[in-house]
């Protein structure tokens, strides 16, 4: 919870601050909707901000009326030299304004103010779009209207409810706030490149002569983010030197140390990411092989097609199955390394597919936790005596990912935990990653080892 605190003269000011608010709001001589306050010259507001600054709090200017055409010229250039100097944020009532300031002031932070009158779900997502960050609702509502903090944050954040309570009992306030916030920002997208090509650096230098900047991957070496141009059209991924593939995801396989002869079972395969991935450790030559699954045979086409302009069909084999079943169609333990990359509630993907916020219910995922157990179990039964079984979601509900793998250990004793957490240098067994740590997609990895 953070103290706000309004102030209408330095001597206000400086009681605020000794009073320990976070952020204090102030106006300007001659604008805003507090009339009866002194208000502060430009100097003052400078003084206040490194008053302010140097004690953790932050300066909001009230510019809370509606705007003239001579007002905001005249404002623009008191606005500049506050905005360079280190203003925080503006409340504006005016929409017109708001719009005028994020074109000439990009940076700085824009509030709805209480003058907007702003009350309903609909009203706050249009200010959302239109890059408010804060919106304050208006004195006519209720205390038992506004009082519902989680329903004011599944607003403010454009999620439901149950969604953000569960986040809030799973990670807590902060974090929750965190995950939510990083939802609405744009997704990235990330190229993966294949093992025994070029290096990270040679093929960023290669997409850069082709018009596709990128940076490096935080989370994998493998990894590049495309910050401009459109890596779809470039001959890297013509070729089969990269594919799209979030870099979290691309963890998946990395961790589970393949070796060229390794004979491996996919168990949830399309899109193929992960198959094509994985094919790209083996060696056909020396009995190197993937097993793909998946529950429709036209998505096993779009792997069949990946395969081929990775250059790695040769490895693989596709089938029409469900996960459930495998260890009623493959011997036993005949595979040195299991992958369950389960169907899930895909809370880590949000932002990437913002219609789960509106087809996912809480009752659903109470139903996936048993499909994915029943697929962890079956899956299990093909892992060759020290062979591995990476199972991973793109989910962040713990119920789904740490909970499950705790249930399966239960009446699997046979299999234990092989830490990874040393792969986001962790100090944990299995690696959980939040989509606000690293702006990438949330997901979650284990690895299981068969110890006899």
């Amino acid at each position: 919870m953070k103290i706000v605190a309004p102030a209408g003269n330095m001597e206000r000011f400086y009681s605020a601050i000794s009073a320990t608010a976070d952020e204090i709001y102030l106006g300007l001589k001659g604008f805003g909707a507090r009339r009866n306050a002194e208000n502060f010259t430009v100097e003052e507001l400078k003084k206040a901000i490194d008053y302010a600054h140097l004690r953790g709090s932050r300066i909001f200017l009230t510019l809370n009326t509606i705007m003239t055409n001579r007002e905001i010229e005249l404002l623009y250039p008191t606005l500049k030299d506050l905005y360079n100097y280190g203003l925080d944020a503006i409340i504006v009532q005016d929409i017109g304004y708001a719009e005028y300031l994020h074109k000439n002031f990009p940076s700085i932070e824009i509030h709805g103010s209480t003058q907007m009158t702003v009350a309903n779900y609909y009203e706050i997502n249009y200010l959302k779009e239109l890059g408010f960050k804060r919106i304050v609702l208006p004195r006519e509502l209720s205390f038992e209207e506004i009082k519902d903090v989680d329903e004011r944050m599944s607003v403010q954040y454009s999620i439901p409810k149950w969604m953000y309570q569960l986040f809030k009992e799973q990670y807590g306030e902060e974090k929750a706030q965190q995950i939510s916030e990083s939802i609405l920002t744009a997704p990235s997208v990330s190229v993966r490149i294949q093992p025994n090509h070029l290096s990270q650096e040679q093929v960023k230098q290669l997409l850069e002569e082709e018009g596709v900047q990128t940076r490096e991957s935080i989370l994998s070496n493998r990894c590049l983010i495309v910050e401009e141009g459109n890596v779809f059209l470039s001959k890297a991924f013509e070729k089969g030197i990269v594919t799209i593939q979030d870099e979290a995801s691309s963890l998946v396989v990395q961790v589970a140390n393949l070796q060229p002869a390794n004979k491996v079972l996919d168990t949830c395969a399309a899109p193929g990411g992960k198959t094509t991935h994985i094919a790209s450790y083996l060696d056909s030559s020396k009995g190197g092989h993937v097993d793909a699954l998946d529950l429709y045979e036209h998505k096993l086409k779009k792997i069949q097609e990946n395969a081929k302009r990775l250059q790695v069909e040769d490895c693989i084999s596709m089938k029409v199955l469900d996960a459930r079943t495998v260890h009623e169609v493959y011997p036993t333990e005949s595979f040195d390394a299991v992958f369950v990359d389960a169907p899930c509630s895909g809370l880590g993907l949000v932002r990437r597919k913002p219609d789960i916020k509106y087809t996912k219910e809480l009752k659903d995922l109470k139903s996936l936790e048993k499909i994915q157990l029943d697929i962890l179990i079956s899956a299990s039964k093909m892992v060759k005596s020290k062979g591995s079984l990476v199972y991973s979601t793109c989910t962040i509900n713990k119920s789904e990912n740490r909970e499950l793998v705790n249930q399966f250990l239960k009446t699997n004793p046979e299999f234990g935990i092989e830490p990874i957490g040393q792969w986001i240098h962790k100090d944990t067994e299995d690696i959980t990653i939040l989509p606000s740590e690293f702006n990438s997609d949330g997901f979650y990895i284990c690895k299981l080892i068969k110890k006899s």
